[in-house]
């Protein structure tokens, strides 16, 4: 509740600054609704990020990290609510957004991220096979990037283990 409050605080200050929807303000509603998402709280958190990015593209681009990082927090939205093939989908359009942008390498957080909902979904749907590859391609990421003993790379080594 506490993080929850802080969340609101700070979205009516940047809305305040930034007169509506600014980068600040999309940004910290997208923080807002992965909070709701692991409070359980699903419908919420869809009707958050889902404002979220009917905005984003505008504010700040199609390309950019929030967009992306936005993208994913619907995929795995989608993911919890047992819409698995959508989430493979929006991950998947992350990941062809992030190739297209020179900013970003296959490593990036983002791209991970958006990997990790994709095999999670994949493993769901039964396509254990794509999902196993992915997963290794995960973890030797987050392993490059992070070192063995991160708790990312650590989640990726599982998702390998039970994929």
């Amino acid at each position: 509740e506490e993080a929850e409050d802080i969340y609101r605080q700070v979205l009516d200050q940047s809305r305040s600054i930034e007169g509506g929807d600014g980068p600040l303000a999309l940004k910290t509603a997208a923080g807002l609704a992965e909070l709701r998402l692991r409070q359980g709280r699903l419908a919420d958190a869809d009707a958050l990020i889902s404002g979220v990015l009917e905005s984003v593209t505008d504010v700040v681009g199609a390309t950019h990290p929030d967009r992306l990082g936005s993208m994913t927090i619907l995929a795995r939205l989608r993911n919890a609510q047992g819409i698995h093939a959508e989430a493979v989908e929006l991950s998947d359009r992350v990941i062809a957004l992030a190739d297209s942008t020179p900013a970003f390498d296959p490593a990036h957080p983002l791209v991970l991220e958006a990997q990790m909902e994709k095999a999670l979904a994949l493993r769901v749907l039964g396509r254990l096979d794509e999902a196993k590859t992915l997963a290794a391609a995960i973890y030797e990421g987050r392993l490059e990037r992070l070192g063995a003993e991160h708790p990312l790379t650590l989640q990726a080594q599982a998702l390998l283990g039970t994929s």
